[in-house]
This record gives structure tokens, sequence and C-alpha cells, in this order.
């Protein structure tokens, strides 16, 4: 690893101009034909996960040596790189109120690496400030950002000096970065996530729910799912909340973008268990999240169709996050744990067959079915 001295790295690539020829032609050709979906899939100056799945090439060339350059500058290896990509190109605002300074930080990276193809003479570029107050702009093509992203500002620029009626600005690839513990939910359809709940967190909805069984004891729904246990609660307020607020960090670890569908909290007793099943569509994407236990760690298990099981021991705040639908799992009777307190969320996929399923097809979130 590299220590850096400022918070952004700036060099020129010997890149070759064959291969940067081929980037740049591709995206000139998508947006002369008026369609930059081809690249991005989204409308103009979005951020997507699809530059790095691109096959030809010379995307993949641009793909090794970005994840090479950031990888001398950070103690990560490329198979803990994980990135966002988009082609910027087009013109900024030229209204003063816009070109404000704000945070660079987005999706917690860890940093951005912004590759400029080309940058036009007669164009500007956005200006990025490191945390002592230094300044600057990129001019050259070929050149490589490599920017500390919780510690940088950047702002876009005036475009006041473009020339009237010029086509050509500045095209440039970025990929948010960040280190992240790779995971096989892809492959296994599960995932463990340590510190999914942040201790201030956990120690908040323990005591909520602590407090909920002493006053409202006759509000315990057990049964609505099944009988696995005497006492849970369907979409309670604060689990609701929870279950919007965690919505990014579940893409996150997914790869998905989902809608919200439900929150569900159990309060397991001693002897009580969880038979093994799968669950119904408005489950999809589901997390089991440890909240408390009082006695010995009670595991879950999780098995693959035809896979072997998994085991898993959660500490507070710890989840699993699974695929509702195809993953089996549950826990054995509760022989030697006298409580355990879990918190489920509830996910769709926006793109898949049960994106009907969001909020658990209720008017919206914390309201019962």
């Amino acid at each position: 690893m590299i220590e850096l001295d400022l918070t952004l790295h700036t060099e020129v690539l010997d890149f070759p101009e064959k291969i940067r020829k081929n980037l740049i032609n591709d995206i000139d050709a998508c947006i002369e034909s008026g369609n930059i979906a081809d690249i991005t899939r989204y409308p103009r100056y979005q951020t997507h996960p699809n530059l790095f799945d691109q096959t030809e090439e010379h995307w993949v060339h641009l793909k090794e040596v970005i994840t090479n350059k950031v990888s001398e500058y950070f103690d990560v290896n490329n198979s803990e790189i994980k990135a966002w990509a988009y082609v910027k190109y087009g013109r900024e605002p030229e209204d003063a109120s816009t070109c404000v300074w704000h945070s660079h930080k987005r999706d917690n990276s860890i940093c951005s690496a912004i590759f400029y193809l080309d940058v036009p003479e007669s164009s500007s570029a956005t200006e990025f400030m490191d945390k002592d107050g230094n300044v600057y702009r990129p001019r050259l093509a070929n050149q490589l950002l490599i920017i500390h992203d919780s510690s940088t500002v950047h702002r876009p620029p005036l475009w006041t000096d473009r020339k009237p009626n010029e086509n050509r600005y500045v095209i440039a690839v970025e990929y948010y970065l960040k280190k992240v513990n790779m995971n096989t939910f892809a492959d296994k359809g599960y995932v463990l996530v340590k510190g999914f709940l942040d201790p201030d967190s956990v120690s908040v909805v323990s005591r909520y729910l602590e407090n909920s069984l002493r006053r409202y004891p006759e509000n315990n729904q057990g049964g609505s799912q099944g009988d696995s246990s005497k006492i849970s609660y369907y979409a309670d307020p604060l689990i609701e909340m929870i279950l919007q607020d965690k919505l990014e960090h579940v893409e996150e670890v997914t790869g998905l973008k989902l809608f919200p569908s439900y929150s569900f909290t159990r309060v397991y007793q001693k002897g009580e268990e969880l038979i093994p099943h799968v669950d119904r569509p408005a489950c999809e994407i589901s997390l089991t999240c440890h909240i408390a236990t009082v006695g010995k760690p009670w595991t879950v298990w999780m098995q693959t169709p035809g896979g072997e099981p998994t085991e898993y021991t959660l500490e507070p705040g710890d989840a699993c996050v699974y695929k509702g639908c195809e993953i089996k799992h549950w826990r054995n009777p509760a022989t030697e744990t006298d409580i355990n307190v879990q918190m489920m969320l509830h996910y769709v996929n926006q793109n898949g067959p049960n994106a009907g399923y969001k909020y658990d097809q209720r008017p919206g979130l914390s309201l019962r079915k």
C-alpha cells in the first residue's frame, strides 16, 4: 500500500490509443444516436453498475487498469473491489447557484477513480478540493484521479467558456469503489453481514421491545406467520422505519434494486423452534437480524436446494441476508436459550416477478394487513 499525502491523487496513464479511441467511439455512437442507454441503461448523469459488466476488450482493459491502480493506493485486493460506474458527458449547468462544494462520498464508497478519456481545450471539468484546501481541476486526456471520498469535496464548473455549437464535451468514466466483504450471496443465495445494525440501534430496539411487552401484552400477535413463536409483531412502526432506512444497505449486499415489503419481529422463548421452510413471495429478499439473547446463543441454519446446510451464530446486530423464497432456513428447538429476539426485514426485487408485493400490498409502511 502507498500512503497518499493528499486526499486525491492524479496521474496521466500510458493508455493505448487504440483502446482509448474504441471507448470514445462507443460513447460517441450512443450520444449521436440519442440512445446513451446503450451503455448506461439510465438517463444522463446517472450512476449504475453496468460498465463493469461490459465484455468488449477495451472496456475489460479499462476495468483492469482502474482496479490495479486503486489497489496500489489502498490496502485492498482487486477481488475486494466493487464498483459503480457511469459515462459523464454533456454540459454542466451555467447557473452559479448549482456550482457549490459538496461531498464526493456516496454509497459508503472508500474512493472514486475517474478516468478522463477526452477533455477538449475549450471545456472545463469538475473541481476537487482535498481536506487541506488544495483545489485541482483535470484538464488532460488519459488522466486518472483517485479520490478519498470521505475527505474530498467537489463542485461542477460554470461552462461559460464553451464555444458556440460545440458538440464535444468532457468524456469521463467514473467508478465508485468500496472495500467489501466479498460474499457468496449471488452464488449461494445467503450471506452473513456482521454489524448490520449498529450497537446504539440494537440497544434502542431491544429496550423498545422490552417496554412494548410490558405495556401492551395484549398486542402480542403470535401465530400470524405460523406458530414458531408465541410473541411476534407485524409491521411495528419502529421496525418499519428500520426496514426503510436499511434499504440501500441491503441493495448493496444483494446487488439488486429493491422495494421494502414488510417487517416482522419475533420474541422466541425456550422450547420454541422454527421448522425448515421457505417464505412467501413478499419475502423474496429477507434478512434476520439478531437483537438480544437470554441464555445460550441460538443458531440459524441456511441451505440452498441440494446443498449442504450452513449454521450461523449471530451476535447482536449481525444479520443473515438470504433469498427467502429459495433458501430453506430453520432453527432447531431452543433447549438452552430462554429468550431470543430477532428482527426480520423483507424486500422484493423492483425488476422481478414479485415487485407487486411492495409494502406487502399495503397502502404504505407501518400499516397492518
